[in-house]
């Protein structure tokens, strides 16, 4: 008992979590940090509210998603895009039930 007692409290150390969820606003308080943890480019250009880091960041409401294409197409959850599903569906089409693949991009529905 007192052998495990004595490793838990060896190995306390390193389980110590930093914390690292900021606010963009936030990173340049914390730059030397980052440095530190092996950020390599200027913390100026992650938190650029105009620069391509943040530009590429998609919100759908409380929701987020990737682009996975250059052509713009995104990733994300089912329930992040109901309410589009439903704008496009109607009692004989029902995108949420059967789906849709668009074979062009001219058969691509809008919200």
């Amino acid at each position: 008992m007192f052998s495990v007692l004595a490793l838990a409290l060896r190995l306390l150390p390193a389980a110590h979590a930093d914390e690292g969820m900021w606010l963009p606003e936030q990173l340049p308080d914390h730059a030397d940090r980052l440095q530190e943890l092996g950020l390599t480019l200027p913390v100026d250009q992650l938190a650029d509210p105009r620069g391509e880091t943040l530009g590429a960041i998609i919100t759908l409401g409380f929701c987020s998603a990737s682009f996975v294409s250059p052509d713009g197409l995104i990733a994300t959850n089912h329930h992040c895009v109901s309410g589009y599903l439903g704008f496009n569906s109607s009692a004989e089409a029902d995108r949420a039930r059967d789906g849709y693949l668009a074979a062009s991009r001219e058969q691509e529905l809008w919200a």
